[in-house]
């Protein structure tokens, strides 16, 4: 079981009892960079959390190359401590049956 905190979080709330592990959210699309992103990576730690990034791609809005650079480079780098980092992908119709994004294949959406 991990948490996902994207919302303004110290990471040191009550988890459940199952909860080792943390993703927080680092980056979004090809510019985004979460400013609570270390605040809630060392609350994490400090709380006992095995933690992590996450970057929440659009792939509808750059290369998935330029998103991955984007991601290492703002909190999803391998550190040696953490686990490795994890994507969100999504589209603008992310909320549609019929998501649009043109590197997406069916079974992805």
């Amino acid at each position: 079981m991990s948490l996902d905190f994207n919302l303004p979080s110290t990471g040191t709330e009550s988890r459940p009892t199952a909860c080792r592990s943390h993703f927080i959210k680092a980056t979004e699309g090809p510019t985004f960079i979460s400013s609570s992103f270390s605040s809630q990576y060392v609350g994490a730690t400090n709380a006992g959390f095995i933690r992590g990034a996450y970057h929440f791609a659009h792939p509808d809005s750059s290369s998935d190359a330029a998103q991955a650079n984007f991601f290492s480079a703002h909190g999803g780098g391998p550190d040696g401590i953490t686990l490795p980092g994890a994507l969100d992908i999504e589209c603008k119709a992310h909320y549609s049956e019929h998501c649009t994004c043109p590197t997406l294949t069916t079974l992805q959406r």
